[in-house]
């Protein structure tokens, strides 16, 4: 099985510095990421979850590994057996936001009046007038 070399770019080089500030468990978060993408970049296995990112170009981040709440980008250069990364970050929650004990902002609202949500909110639907 190939093995690729791992890299970074300048950006990934500061976020993950400036992050593992505030995160201490970072740096082993970021370790057993490159024992996955060393030997199964593409997710051939399909035992890891990385997806392949639409309308991405590459040297932009192509792929995406996620551990834990955690999502590295990377592109995969075949021909010189390399991965790059190029961006690190928190996810959101599964539900997408966080409930401060308010409302949810992803939540339409809906006027009592009608079935649909305000047009101001949302935009025209087609098929609605």
């Amino acid at each position: 099985m190939k093995t690729f070399t791992v890299l970074t770019t300048p950006l990934f080089d500061r976020l993950l510095a400036k992050l593992v500030q505030q995160h201490p468990e970072l740096p082993d978060i970021f370790e057993s990421a490159i024992a996955i993408l060393k030997t199964d970049p593409h997710n051939l296995s399909r035992s890891h979850p990385i997806k392949k990112l639409r309308g991405i170009n590459p040297g932009n981040g192509q792929y995406r590994l996620r551990i834990g709440r955690w999502g590295f980008r990377y592109d995969i250069w075949d021909k010189r057996q390399e991965i790059e990364f190029s961006y690190c970050g928190q996810q959101l929650t599964p539900a997408g936001y966080r409930n401060e004990g308010g409302r949810n902002s992803h939540e339409w609202r809906l006027d009592n009046r009608f079935s649909r949500p305000f047009p101001s909110i949302c935009g025209s639907f087609p098929g609605h007038k």
